[in-house]
């Protein structure tokens, strides 16, 4: 069968692995991609949106390749994205349309309400997919497809879930042409994840709310082997010969044995600079010297907060403001920049919560820091402290769950978000002026000046890759620039 991929944005590293599994397994693989030019979340101008808007090029895509099957990966932030292209497709193409991803794995009865939507597929999508194609090639009944969900008589009957892939070596090396095709610079930074799955339960994360749902469906962390991840940036490098590599594993050194094979064989086989997210928990000196050794660059950790009433009783978080010293202090002791992520909006926390964590990260000063608005994503935890905190209504809620949610860069689900602006403003500052300059500006309250908004961020960010190589916004910038050269 002919299968069409819809994407947006980025390059999406699950696509490219069902990609590849589907055409192992005999099937024809196409993509169609938007770059969704100046609507991307980041940058909003909505005049120009519209003059670049790829819609019909999307409809142009679908009539010549003719697929048997089009299917959406689907996270909250594009959910209304992939419902408004995929209701034009219907106006004009009677061809089944499967979503998955997780939005449509935690709210699957409310994304099946759409017409222009076939089929669900919750969880992992692998076999599940394989088995829909088959059960449509062959006009068999879709009943016993586990991870599915499907239309019987204009309702959705959610099928059971199937057992987690436990062996993730046997699944093939992702299709990065599907993407390259489309965003040829990508090349040059080759993304991969060496597992699948988190070892922590934070409420406001869509791992917590999967864990749920699969509670018996075997093991959630699941690990490649070493030989298997070397052999797919072995390939790669000799195909593509990209100057970094992206970790994209939500923790990246959990295992410290596995850690210590990779580092070694890495260093010797393929030896390219590299970043990895971390965690507090498994920053030791060891590890960040293997680490080091082997090209490691840069360590992304997600802080999120400094409040330790928060961490335990909110986010259900169980490292410590020392932990977390000592950990950055470790990361640059061995000169690998610091990547810090922080979250503003969570129930409870005030003014004062934000200048506790703006002298905390004053102290560790990390090389850049990341800050986002609280977004609430369906079926999280989060949700009922909120609720409890009077910072959403059950109107809110059902809202976030049929995607109509703002953006964890425009503002998320952050009723207070003029009053905690300033902050936000004042964090992405630390990384760029003296220590003495930032205690000067917190301890005169200078920050009630800086109110800068989003522009203050874009300008932050440019700023610091003049300091170290933020690759994401090189990558941005080359982004628009592809695709503006390629449209005028």
């Amino acid at each position: 069968m002919k299968i069409l991929f819809v994407c947006n944005r980025f390059e999406n590293l699950g696509v490219e692995i069902l990609s590849a599994f589907l055409k192992s397994k005999g099937h024809e693989v196409e993509l169609a991609f938007d770059p969704q030019l100046f609507n991307d979340g980041y940058l909003t101008i909505p005049f120009l949106a519209k003059k670049f808007d790829s819609r019909r090029r999307i409809l142009k895509r679908v009539g010549s390749f003719k697929p048997d099957l089009i299917a959406f990966s689907v996270l909250t932030d594009n959910y209304l994205w992939a419902i408004n292209i995929s209701k034009l497709i219907k106006e004009r193409y009677s061809i089944p349309i499967v979503f998955g991803g997780i939005h449509p794995t935690s709210v699957p009865e409310i994304v099946m309400k759409n017409n222009c939507v076939d089929f669900v597929i919750r969880g992992e999508g692998e076999y599940a997919l394989l088995e829909l194609i088959t059960a449509l090639e062959k006009d068999k009944s879709f009943s016993k497809i586990n991870n599915l969900v499907f239309k019987k008589n204009n309702f959705p009957v959610i099928n059971g879930l199937r057992n987690f892939i436990s062996d993730l070596d046997s699944l093939p090396y992702p299709d990065k042409d599907l993407f390259y095709k489309f965003i040829p610079y990508a090349k040059k930074t080759y993304t991969i994840m060496t597992s699948r799955g988190c070892p922590f339960n934070c409420t406001y994360c869509f791992n917590h709310m999967l864990k749920k749902i699969h509670f018996d469906k075997g093991k959630y962390l699941r690990k490649r082997s070493v030989d298997n991840v070397i052999g797919e940036l072995r390939k790669a490098k000799l195909k593509y010969g990209f100057n970094f590599v992206s970790i994209l594993d939500d923790v990246f050194m959990f295992d410290n044995e596995w850690l210590k094979d990779f580092c070694k064989k890495y260093k010797e086989e393929i030896n390219i600079p590299f970043r990895c997210i971390g965690h507090v928990n498994f920053i030791t000196e060891e590890n960040a010297s293997l680490l080091k050794i082997a090209g490691c660059k840069i360590i992304q950790i997600g802080i999120q907060t400094t409040c330790d009433y928060t961490r335990k009783n909110i986010i259900n978080r169980n490292e410590t403001n020392e932990t977390i010293e000592r950990s950055s202090k470790i990361i640059k002791n061995h000169h690998i920049k610091l990547e810090v992520d922080h979250i503003l909006g969570f129930p409870y926390e005030t003014g004062k919560e934000q200048i506790e964590a703006a002298k905390f990260y004053n102290l560790i000063r990390p090389d850049i820091i990341n800050t986002y608005w609280l977004k609430c994503f369906p079926k999280t935890t989060i949700i009922k402290h909120m609720l409890e905190d009077n910072k959403l209504t059950i109107a809110d809620v059902d809202r976030i769950e049929r995607g109509y949610g703002v953006s964890y860069i425009s503002g998320g689900s952050v009723k207070n978000r003029k009053e905690l602006q300033k902050f936000y403003s004042l964090l992405n500052m630390i990384p760029l002026l003296p220590q003495d300059t930032i205690r000067f500006i917190i301890k005169n309250r200078l920050y009630f000046l800086i109110d800068f908004g989003k522009p203050f961020l874009i300008f932050t960010r440019i700023i610091k890759s003049f300091f170290w190589k933020d690759i994401r916004l090189f990558e941005f910038l080359t982004f628009y620039k592809h695709y503006l050269s390629r449209n005028i």
